[in-house]
């Protein structure tokens, strides 16, 4: 029999001592979990839990491309287990071959998945009446070959990098349209201010981006460019210009993203067309 664990209905335990205990051999090992998949659905996913002797846990689901890592510390006596997710954190005593886990939630909208644990006053987090059973399935704490490692708060900040930079090609692509229309009624495409986006489309500047409009001497070609305003983001380029077809002249455009992040603004030159696609600048790839 496991000893009791918290509940939403017991109090909040207590704040963890500034030095972990021993971690019980026990606990090393595959663990596997059923996590219940958010609401409507009463579906769960089967996640594998890898505790190492080095206070580092690892979450790896069937179909998953990579593998996270978070931490865990142990605390008292007996044994407990906390295991530090962010926006929740389990609690519960290590058993041999089962273990039940108290979801813990945090007194803001979450904590840094790598914050240091001891620094963590568990009596400002909340037991929450979901419980997380982990059975062992072995004693071996390797991984997976060849499957990547990445730290929580990694992966949430390239989701946010990601975001930022869909802003910009959503814009930029934006910025294309535009200039095909601004085309086919001045015969001509037009400066940032002549374009006049509005509530359309970007102004100068966003928090994460500055975009600019560069035209040929004749106006018959133009880059809509956006230069990231921070370091970490990629740049994109919208190359809009003509060609003839069948006696009459079209606009063609196409969408560039940098190959690595830059702040650097690409040279400017004249379109190149090779089997009629436009070609991205140096260093860039085209999306579209």
């Amino acid at each position: 029999m496991l000893p009791p664990l918290p509940t939403s209905a017991q109090s909040p335990p207590p704040a963890p001592q500034q030095s972990s205990a021993p971690i019980p051999q026990q606990l090393l090992g595959r663990w596997e979990a059923r996590l219940p998949i958010p609401a409507p659905t009463t579906a769960s996913r089967t996640v594998t839990l890898i505790f190492d002797s080095q206070g580092n846990l690892f979450s790896l689901e069937k179909e998953q491309k990579e593998i996270t890592r978070f931490k865990y510390r142990i605390e008292g006596s007996p044994s407990q287990v906390l295991a530090n997710f962010g926006f929740f954190m389990l609690l519960g005593n290590v058993a041999d071959q089962q273990m039940l886990l108290t979801v813990l939630i945090p007194p803001t909208t979450s904590v840094s998945p790598s914050q240091n644990l001891a620094a963590i006053d568990l009596r400002q987090w909340t037991p929450s009446d979901l419980l997380i059973r982990l059975r062992k399935i072995s004693s071996d704490t390797t991984l997976p070959p060849g499957v990547p490692v990445v730290d929580p708060d990694d992966q949430l900040r390239l989701l946010a990098e990601r975001a930022r930079e869909s802003e910009a090609r959503t814009y930029i692509g934006s910025m294309n349209r535009v200039q095909q229309a601004y085309f086919l009624e001045k015969n001509r495409f037009g400066t940032l201010a002549e374009l006049q986006l509005g509530q359309a489309g970007p102004s100068a500047e966003t928090r994460n981006y500055r975009f600019q409009v560069r035209l040929s001497g004749d106006r018959q070609s133009a880059q809509n460019v956006a230069i990231p305003t921070r370091d970490g983001l990629k740049s994109y380029v919208g190359l809009v210009t003509t060609r003839s077809e069948k006696g009459e002249v079209i606009t063609i455009t196409a969408l560039c993203a940098s190959q690595q992040p830059t702040r650097q603004v690409p040279a400017f030159s004249k379109p190149r067309l090779v089997n009629k696609q436009l070609q991205c600048p140096t260093g860039y790839t085209r999306l579209n």
